[in-house]
């Protein structure tokens, strides 16, 4: 349309221009309607009509920027404008930028109606109208096409919304994400065009001569309309003197093509890279990308300090970071050494593969150097990638070297941390720890303190060193405020020759703090109506926080899955704005009611939740929000009903001020802030709807009134042959209930003709021994029970344990036969072990030692690579690989100072930015998504990515990784780290990684899948690479997953699917069948409800007993080779039975062990043997049985003697009898091992039955007999045979023993009328290495006794009066007199004891000062003794 005027005359122009005017907003309007558009090109730099949601939008440098964070899986952002018509033109188009790889999602909107209308098509990463972005420096056009939609939605557009990685809340761990739009444009003007994923920019470096040609691949290509039409695919070069051309390999309609770059590499240069895709009906897209030619930079590595060094010795310094300088290529590094003065330091040996990223050097110091000699050292680091256009190969770096006769090392203190202290007006305490002159000789040190002003600290001085502490005095003025503390150690080691004295400096921060309050009372009604100054906050979704007219504080909202929202109460607004000092009085008080419409949401149909579940936290001031802060420790988990009612909580989090992994704890004098973390689990959507009130916290808490609960721990079964005497058991945990160790005790038996003279020792720190004698004519079984009693509170509750004692026929007892065949051989053993502690700690080392772990899991902790090393996935470019997210710290510690040297590395999920869906994992809610895979295209990449940890372990660990697992449950779509794999996606990944590996000369096996033994899965994943030449050789460990068959859950497979996987994995070239993951098991011998810690349901969590099952059955049906837990070592020492049960197999399994045949002719005993490197054998046996059951171990050529080691409920692994004769006793549902190896066996003794004595008649002679250094081979000494007495005041005892005698005289020394027991020990000089044991003990009853055979008509009658009694009893006796009367306690201890010299029969005993309790008066006459009870009031 053209329009003319004359706009000469000025009063005809101005009514043209109002027509005109006119006309062209009616045109407009009906173009806009039909043919509508919006555009967006941010030139303003303003945001209008925009909204972020959980997005951080801003409007830069003419382009939108947006930092990408979700708070929920369908997180959106986008802008709103004036309602257009789109039907012929369903476009949107727009330009992306990015520094990392994501998936987005465009949808259009109706004013006043559905804002997220996706396009109607699927592409290639199975997200609705999802398109892939890579990361890319220049802006690359994306084009959203809505076609399909209804008219009225098309017709009436007001709303665009975007989506970043939909199906995902994650983005990877990249640093400053940065996403970029420019140019929206919706509409007519808008186009559609054909699609493909851009091209990352590519780099070469410069070569003096040859070539080097690089498939680049393309992906995600579809025609745009219909997706059968025809695409043409071109590329063009904008500087062919840099690369011509590349070549397009494409074939129609594929979604994947390669272009084929021939840089021209002996020049530097750039050229943008056009690829243009055209199909019919669409307009074509062209997507750029960078290729550029860069010169050499110079290899470079990590400065090395100057050292000092002795003449004469040979010293070795560790090189570091070692690179070439090049991300773009793999170049090969010589380094060579010499130093300024050859004379001193003659050669220079470096140790360095050319393209590792660490080495050594090494060089010995003449002795011929004068003391204080410095020579400089120069390493030269020179690469293979010329100079050409300006290039650098070649960089040197210099280190000092000063040389001395002798080294005065520094002194050394151990660093510390930032202090905080209350500000007063005086001195405090610090204490320095860590002190020594560094050479362990006595030098005298001068230590000194000083701060750099005085205003905080008006002077510092350190007293004596006493074995290497120190007290630092600090003198406070009492300002607040902070300074720094500096300490210094001096020594006086210097001397002719030597580098001199030297000094050691540490500085520490002091924060001086204003007094802090020791409590606070929560009082909300002054906030009624300003929620927001109350210190109050919810992040629940769609929270609330209401303060009612009573000042009780109602919180409402909903936890959504994968979250932790926090519920704050700020402290500062109840306290004056002080911090709470809660280091005396750590508790917290409050009410608490739980509405009980509260609803477990999803998934699933929504259900009663029946308990509130709050991880109650307090929060230090220190570094808020941080987990040392108090969110990982100093935390009290609640389980509170939710039934409408009021309900009192009192929390005390005395010994809850744990460490993290790193040491750091919550600083309990300086807390600020209560969190509560409510109903967070992290599978399901839960409601919150709870009341709290009268929150009093610090030494305003209110404590409960609840009576004192007295304590004694639970005892194990005991059982015996027939014969044989009773053993001692030591009674441990005895409290009163109100922090003494100690409370009386009361022991009975349910059997008392066959349970007699129970006693037991006086409580000490917990403590006591518990004596008794049984019947040595019977067979039975009988109860003994202990209460443990708080006598000086009426209104305490006492602490019941009890324990069974069995008495068994050797000849008559139930007796299962267990053949061991060495002949026949089965796995061999590669190791047992635990999931490594990435933190390091000194304790993991002990408990791998402990354990005797062989083998270790490992994997990472945060992304490896969390942006792509470089465009070559050939090239490993390790300057760009998080290395500190690999454990390599642990590792190297581990494999040099313990046994175990095999480690295997898990992989939980590929980095983000290979995968379809861009993130870790994908929401709960999406777990439905198939997108959570590994992207075919990203094979090479992923192997690039499996090499680089392989050689990272093995540079920074100095160890070689045993196995690494290409993924981790790989069946599961899983709402934390994870990816799902299938067989034939397994199969084409090892035709990869295999060859990948096996170019990298890496002899780490590659070990599949890592799935639950059930179902099936495990062998489903690997078939088709098995099935495959290509990928089948590559296939060196089937490894599997031990949990109950719905995978999830604790337990175990059974025995026919283990039997099924070992068929299978006999199929495959596998070394060996491997388990690698268990967990869930309680530490309840026979298991236990509770709660799981995902779902928030109730479940069955097995036990020790079960646990041992399940290691049975997968040795014994699975032939596994190893199994490994997902504990960490400590933990699994924390939960004694099962660690218990753990040693049972890990201590006598050792790598190399293989598993032989042994079967057993009943049900009862569950029957293991292994025959390990040094030929010793070892027995595992589980007794399935309620009641003790004899196995009788029977085959050729086995050991003459095998120790035996125990662990059965409430005893964890015991050493127990010698077996020498193939008989061995198994407590009952316990579980034992037998092994036989050098280690010295037990001395033996023949024991003695209890005896009676008579108190006239003198010292009692007994002889001991059958006393030797037992089954040991090598002829051994007994060194000592002796006798120790419980009660010397009834019976004394002395053994008469010449050493290596066969027998001993035990001389009894009667002194008054009661019972004692004896206890011999047996000495031999084998010692205990190995686990060997040096000695055996027995223990037998002594009765001393009066005259037997007195008439009863002679018994003496004793009354005892008044009973209860205050101040005095009176005893009074009929036909006798008293010699002797005694008073004890409840625990046996004497309190009172009098020799009666007056004629009387009436006797007037004080109890004046005596605690109330009950007390025992017994009453000794000429011919027996009487004894009664009272009660002290």
């Amino acid at each position: 349309m053209y329009l003319k005027t004359d706009l000469s005359d000025k009063t005809k122009n101005l009514g043209v221009l109002r027509r005109f005017s006119l006309l062209l907003t009616i045109i407009v309007g009906i173009v806009s309607n039909i043919f509508g558009q919006y555009q967006e090109d941010f030139s303003g730099n303003q945001l209008t009509n925009w909204y972020s949601g959980s997005y951080i939008l801003k409007a830069e440098n003419q382009m939108l920027k947006i930092n990408p964070v979700k708070d929920n899986v369908w997180a959106g952002f986008g802008v709103s404008f004036t309602t257009i018509n789109v039907k012929e033109f369903p476009f949107v188009t727009l330009k992306i930028k990015s520094n990392i790889d994501f998936n987005i999602s465009a949808a259009i909107g109706v004013k006043n109606g559905k804002i997220d209308n996706y396009p109607l098509k699927f592409n290639t990463i199975l997200v609705v109208g999802a398109q892939e972005v890579v990361a890319s420096g220049g802006f690359q056009e994306y084009s959203f096409d809505f076609t399909g939609l209804t008219d009225d939605v098309l017709s009436n557009i007001s709303n665009l919304h975007f989506v970043l990685n939909p199906l995902t809340q994650e983005f990877g761990s990249a640093p400053n994400k940065e996403i970029w739009f420019d140019d929206i444009r919706v509409g007519s003007v808008a186009v559609r065009t054909p699609e493909i994923t851009n091209i990352g920019d590519q780099y070469f470096t410069v070569l003096e001569s040859g070539t080097m040609s690089r498939k680049v691949a393309f992906r995600n290509v579809t025609d745009g309309t219909t997706g059968t039409n025809p695409i043409t695919i071109t590329a063009t070069s904008s500087n062919t003197s840099v690369i011509p051309n590349p070549v397009v390999e494409y074939n129609s309609p594929e979604k994947t093509g390669t272009l084929v770059l021939n840089p021209v590499l002996q020049t530097a240069g750039e050229s943008v890279i056009s690829v243009n895709v055209s199909a019919p009906n669409t307009t074509s897209k062209t997507m750029t990308f960078k290729v550029g030619v860069l010169p050499n930079i110079a290899p470079s590595m990590q400065q090395l300090p100057d050292i000092l060094v002795k003449s004469g010795d040979k010293v070795t310094v560790r090189l570091t970071k070692i690179n070439d300088g090049n991300p773009e290529s793999n170049q090969n590094i010589s380094i060579t050494g010499i130093c300024s003065n050859t004379a001193i330091i003659p050669k220079i040996d470096v140790q360095h593969n050319s393209t590792d990223f660490t080495g050594a050097a090494s060089f010995t110091v003449s002795t011929n150097a004068q003391p204080g000699t410095t020579e400089t050292i120069t390493l030269t680091l020179k690469d293979n990638g010329g100079t050409a256009s300006g290039g650098e190969d070649s960089a040197s770096y210099t280190f000092k070297v000063a040389v001395f006769d002798d080294l005065n090392n520094q002194p050394t203190l151990d660093s510390l941390p930032p202090l905080n202290v209350k500000a007063i007006a005086g001195k405090i305490t610090i204490n320095l720890t860590g002190i020594s002159d560094g050479d362990g000789s006595n030098q005298e040190l001068e230590i000194q303190a000083g701060t750099p002003d005085n205003n905080i600290v008006s002077s510092a001085e350190v007293g004596p060193v006493n074995k290497g502490s120190a007290p630092l005095y600090l003198t406070l003025t009492g300002s607040v405020g902070k300074t720094v503390v500096s300490v210094t150690v001096t020594d006086n080691g210097g001397a002719p020759g030597n580098n001199g004295n030297q000094t050691t400096t540490r500085n520490f921060e002091l924060t001086t703090l204003e007094s802090a309050v020791t409590g606070v009372v929560l009082d909300y009604k002054p906030f009624i109506g300003n929620v927001g100054a109350s210190g109050l906050s919810t992040s629940t979704d769609k929270g609330i926080v209401e303060i009612l007219d009573d000042g009780v504080v109602h919180i409402k909202g909903t936890v959504m899955p994968q979250t932790w929202p926090a519920n704050w109460f700020h402290l500062f607004q109840h306290s004056g704005g002080k911090e709470i000092d809660m280091s005396s009085n750590k508790r917290v008080s409050f009410k608490f009611k739980g509405a009980s419409t509260m609803k477990i949401e999803a998934p699933g149909t929504p259900s009663k939740l029946g308990k509130t579940l709050i991880y109650f936290r307090l929060i230090d001031n220190i570094d808020p929000g941080a987990p040392t802060s108090g969110y990982l420790i100093s935390s009290v988990t609640l389980s509170l009903p939710n039934d409408d009612q009021w309900h009192d909580v009192y929390l005390d989090y005395e010994g809850k001020f744990g460490k993290d992994k790193d040491g750091k704890q919550t600083d309990s004098t300086r807390i600020s802030r209560l969190m509560l973390d409510i109903n967070t689990t992290w599978f399901q959507q839960i409601g919150v709807d709870c009341y709290f009130k009268d929150i009093k916290v610090g030494d305003k808490a209110e404590v409960p009134m609840a009576a004192p609960v007295a304590t004694i721990d639970n005892i194990a079964a005991q059982t015996f042959y027939k014969g044989e005497n009773a053993k001692p058991v030591k009674l441990t945990g005895i409290t009163d209930g109100m922090g003494n160790n100690t409370a009386a005790l009361s022991i009975s038996t349910n059997k008392p003709s066959v349970i007699t003279n129970i006693t037991a020792d006086s409580v000490a720190n917990g403590t006591s021994m518990l004596y008794y004698s049984i019947d040595s004519n019977v067979t039975d079984s009988a109860v003994i029970t202990v209460i443990a009693k708080n006598t000086l509170v009426p209104e305490s509750k006492n602490d019941t344990a009890k324990f069974k004692v069995y008495i068994v026929d050797k000849e008559l007892i139930k007796t299962e036969t267990v053949t061991i065949n060495k002949a026949e051989k089965y796995q061999t053993v590669a190791g047992i072990g635990c999931f490594i502690d990435d933190s390091n700690r000194e304790e993991q080392i002990q408990a791998i030692n402990d354990l005797n772990i062989t083998v270790m899991r490992c994997t990472s902790d945060g992304e490896f690579e969390p942006v792509n090393d470089n465009s070559d996935p050939n090239v490993q470019e390790y300057s760009h690989f998080n290395l500190a997210a690999i454990p390599t710290e642990a590792i190297k510690n581990i494999n040099e100072n313990t046994g175990c040297h095999k480690f295997f590395y898990t992989i939980w999920t590929p980095p983000s930015w290979m995968k379809q869906n861009k993130g870790a994992y994908p929401s709960t809610d999406t777990q439905w998504a198939p997108n959570n895979r590994l992207k075919p295209e990203m094979y090479e990449e992923f192997a690039e990515y499996v090499v680089a940890i392989c050689k990272t372990v093995k540079e920074l660990a100095g160890v070689e990784l045993y196995a690494i697992s290409l993924q981790n449950e790989p069946t599961f779509n899983e709402p934390y780290v994870s990816c799902q794999y299938n067989g034939e996606e397994f199969r084409e990944l090892l035709k990869v990684v295999g060859p990948k590996m096996k170019a990298e000369n890496l002899s780490t096996r590659i070990m599949l899948s890592e799935d639950v033994n059930a179902w099936g899965w495990v062998q489903s994943n690997v078939s088709p690479a098995n099935a495959d030449p290509l990928s089948r050789e590559y296939i060196d460990i089937v490894a599997c997953h031990n949990y109950d068959p719905d995978g999830i859950r604790p337990g175990s497979a059974g025995a026919q699917a283990w039997s099924s996987l070992l068929n299978f994995k006999n199929t495959t070239p596998a070394e060996g069948l491997w388990m690698t993951e268990t967990s869930g098991f309680s530490n309840i011998w026979e298991g236990e409800w509770g709660k799981d810690y995902l779902s928030g349901k109730d479940q069955f969590f097995p036990g020790p007993l079960d646990f041992a099952g399940a290691m049975f059955n997968s040795f014994k049906s699975g032939n596994i080779s190893s199994w490994v837990d997902l504990d960490r070592p400590v933990d699994k020492l924390d939960n004694d039975l099962l660690g218990g049960v753990f040693k049972n197999y890990s201590n006598f399994l050792i790598p190399g062990a293989v598993m032989i045949d042994a079967q057993s002719n009943g049900s009862d005993v569950m029957s293991l043997a292994f025959q390990n490197p040094d030929n010793s054998i070892s027995v595992v046996l589980l007794n399935r049985n309620s009641k003790p059951v004899k196995a009788k171990i029977q085959g050729q050529g086995l050991p003459n003697f095998f120790q035996s080691y125990t662990t059965q409920n409430l005893s964890a692994f015991t050493a127990g009898s010698v077996v020498a004769d193939g008989d061995i006793l198994l407590p009952a549902r316990s579980i034992t091992t037998l092994v036989n190896s050098n280690a010295n066996a037990a001395p033996t003794v023949n024991q003695i039955k209890s005896t009676d004595v008579i108190l006239r008649d003198g010292d009692v002679k007994i002889s001991l007999s059958g006393i030797g250094y037992g089954p040991d081979k090598k002829a051994q000494s007994v060194v000592s045979v002796k006798v120790v007495s419980q009660n010397q005041e009834v019976a004394k005892a002395s053994i008469s023993y010449l050493e290596n005698a066969d027998n001993a005289e035990l001389t009894i020394s009667p002194v008054n009328i009661g019972t004692t027991y004896f206890t011999i020990t047996v000495k031999d000089d084998g010692g205990i290495e190995n686990n060997g044991i040096d000695s055996t003990s027995f223990t037998f009853a002594v009765n001393v006794k009066t005259a037997v055979g007195i008439k009863d008509v002679n018994k003496v009658n004793v009354i005892l009066y008044p009973n209860p009694a205050n101040d005095y009893v009176m005893v009074t006796l009929e036909n006798g007199m008293a010699e002797r009367i005694m008073m004890r306690d409840i625990s046996g201890k004497i309190v009172a004891d009098k020799i009666v010299t007056e004629s009387t029969n009436e006797l007037r005993l004080s109890v004046a000062e005596l605690p109330k309790g009950f007390y025992f008066v017994t009453v000794i006459t000429k011919d027996e003794q009487r004894s009664l009870k009272f009660i002290k009031e």
